[in-house]
């Protein structure tokens, strides 16, 4: 969950042929320290030419970059503001889906070849909000609707069934009830507790996600992913800046963590996430590994970032 660990119909992002719009300044959760740091990593970008990177190589770039790594890790990073909606586009704290979001923000800044802080928040605007504006219920909550807007956009495809590679590496997570977990879970959340009218549109969006992810077959709700039993035969499809999101456990939700596959220089895969565990941004230097650790997860969705129309 974003915001509050979970993160839709939406296309907020016309691919990366137009550019995102641009957001007014009071709708920008920034200081001048997040400006510096952002003007730091263009700066390292052009002298490291960065821009003429493979577009995958870029995202392990920015997911190792200084600005990023070892930063804190907050619960609910999204949440500080509750009767006010603005784009969190600092450096200074992250959640799993938010260190994603400025990782690929950042990466589209550079590709583009702009250096303006107002292009990065647009960026960011338009990954995580169905209009690219920000309002509560408009940003995309659970990482399902999140997929299907970047898919949508022309920013992602989902490729878990190319690194499955066969249906013997494929399950499907069956949601009968559809995705509840943030409306059953509302007397928790204090933005869903204290507003009716937010609650309402939550749960509308639940039932439209519900909707979208009906199966073929039977019409239950649920989404295909790799079982995590399965993973060492996926590894060698996997590649580096590949978004890996690992699927809940829990009934009415859909995905419990997400980060980066990164290789730098080794066979091994590593995986770089804003971690609870760590308290922070790091790479795991062992994707399989780190995947033996988890709990509450049933397995993986694969994402691979495109880079197709970037001038």
């Amino acid at each position: 969950m974003k915001g509050l660990l979970l993160p839709g119909i939406a296309i907020a992002f016309l691919a990366f042929a137009t550019a995102a719009a641009a957001l007014a300044p009071e709708a920008v959760d920034a200081d001048d320290t997040d400006r510096s740091t952002f003007d730091a990593v263009i700066e390292k970008a052009e002298t490291r030419s960065f821009a003429s990177l493979p577009f995958n190589e870029l995202i392990q770039a920015m997911a190792f970059d200084e600005a990023l790594q070892g930063k804190d890790y907050v619960r609910a990073p999204l949440e500080h503001e509750p009767d006010r909606e603005r784009v969190y586009a600092g450096f200074a704290r992250f959640d799993c889906v938010t260190y994603v979001e400025t990782v690929l923000a950042l990466s589209e800044t550079i590709a583009r070849h702009e250096r303006s802080f107002d292009d990065y928040a647009a960026h960011l605007a338009s990954l995580r909000y169905r209009n690219g504006e920000p309002a509560y219920c408009d940003r995309l909550h659970y990482f399902s609707d999140w997929i299907r807007s970047g898919v949508a956009a022309g920013r992602l495809d989902d490729v878990t069934s190319l690194v499955a590679g066969s249906g013997a590496n494929l399950a499907f997570a069956a949601e009968p009830q559809g995705l509840n977990f943030m409306s059953r879970n509302a007397a928790t959340i204090p933005a869903l507790a204290t507003d009716a009218s937010r609650l309402a549109c939550v749960q509308r969006s639940e039932e439209a996600i519900s909707v979208s992810l009906a199966h073929a077959t039977d019409g239950t709700p649920g989404f295909a992913y790799i079982p995590k039993a399965r993973l060492g035969e996926v590894l060698e499809r996997l590649q580096g800046g590949d978004i890996v999101a690992w699927v809940a456990e829990q009934p009415g939700l859909d995905v419990i963590h997400v980060g980066i596959v990164v290789r730098r220089g080794r066979p091994v895969l590593g995986f770089a996430h804003a971690s609870l565990r760590t308290g922070g941004v790091a790479v795991a230097p062992d994707l399989q590994a780190y995947a033996k650790t988890l709990s509450r997860q049933r397995g993986l969705i694969v994402l691979r970032p495109r880079a197709d129309g970037i001038p």
